[in-house]
Formats: C-alpha cells, sequence, structure tokens
C-alpha cells in the first residue's frame, strides 16, 4: 500500500479507487489543505473513487473548507468511521452544510464495515 503523508495527516491507498484520509490531532484544516488532500486523491486513484475518512483524532475545519471537503467530481462515495459523540455531531454537521456529500457520505463506527461499504460501492 501507498501512503502519502501530509502537512495535515496522512492519504493510504487501500484499492486502485479507495483510499483512508486520516487528519492529524489538532490540525484546522482550511481551503487550501482541502485542495492539497484533492489533489492527491485525483492523482492517485482512478476514477470514480472513493475515500474513507478515519476520524480518530480530534481536528476542525475552517467554514470555507467544511463547504469544498469532497467537493470534487470523480468522488463516488465517501465512508467517515468516527469513535466519539462529538465525531458524530462535526460529521453530522459538515454533511449537512456540504451539498456535495448529502448524498455521498455515511458514517460508520468500525472501520472495515465502512471499507466494505465502498468497496460494495464498487463493484
Amino acid at each position: 500500500m501507498k501512503v502519502y503523508k501530509l502537512p495535515f495527516g496522512t492519504i493510504e491507498i487501500c484499492a486502485p479507487s479507495i483510499a483512508e484520509v486520516t487528519f492529524d490531532e489538532g490540525v484546522v484544516l482550511d481551503e487550501d489543505a482541502v485542495n492539497i488532500c484533492h489533489h492527491y486523491l485525483i492523482n492517485s486513484l482512478i476514477a470514480p473513487f472513493s475515500v474513507l475518512i478515519n476520524k480518530k483524532y480530534n481536528y476542525s475545519f475552517t467554514f470555507t473548507a467544511q463547504q469544498n471537503i469532497g467537493n470534487i467530481a470523480e468522488l463516488k462515495a465517501m465512508a467517515v468511521v468516527i469513535g466519539t459523540t462529538g465525531g458524530t455531531l462535526s460529521a453530522k454537521t459538515i454533511m449537512s452544510i456540504n451539498g456535495a456529500l448529502r448524498e455521498k457520505a455515511k458514517l460508520f463506527y468500525k472501520r472495515e464495515i465502512g471499507l466494505n461499504w465502498l468497496l460494495e460501492q464498487h463493484q
């Protein structure tokens, strides 16, 4: 598996069309970080692709980043793996703000279940 270390987290390629993104503890993701993340996904995966967001750490987004995360034509589905009530509220807030994610994103409490759901989306 290929892993890209970015200034704000990591992108791990799980399959030709699926990547896992883990943002670092305490980072504040802005529009530039979202653009960098999108760039790596577009250039590392076969489109249409899917992303598993692993919310195992606490981090935050600027409002503009919340509106733009996952707002790329190549994105087929997004699984968000959460482990805390705060993570659930944060993910639901971003999904309500971001029209691109409303139909494409789904919340999970176990990584394996989220990853399996993404694999099913590509069958």
